[in-house]
């Protein structure tokens, strides 16, 4: 008998060309920690994997994105994302911090 809540592992395959994969977690980034911060941001750019894992608890809170308008360090960190995934692949897992990113 086969738990149907097993994953498929043909599915968790990388694919054939990534040679190096990053992760992160529990970065509870927040603007009153600026070297926190500093440092994500310097591993975002100048990451030369070939994708990038956030695996939750990103930022300290989240409270939606319709929070991002008049936030500097929300629209910050977003810029961020975006501009990161123009190079490469980057999945963000949501966190009991930051289960409302969109």
């Amino acid at each position: 008998m086969t738990d149907a809540a097993a994953p498929d592992f043909a599915l968790l395959q990388a694919p054939a060309p990534w040679r190096c994969v990053e992760f992160a977690s529990d970065l509870h980034l927040q603007p009153s920690m600026p070297h926190t911060f500093a440092a994500w941001k310097r591993w975002l750019e100048q990451s030369d994997a070939d994708a990038l894992f956030i695996l939750g608890d990103l930022f300290e809170a989240w409270i939606g994105d319709d929070a991002i308008d008049g936030d500097d360090f929300a629209h910050e960190c977003a810029s961020l994302l975006r501009q990161s995934s123009r190079a490469r692949p980057v999945h963000v897992m949501h966190g009991n911090r930051d289960f409302l990113i969109g």
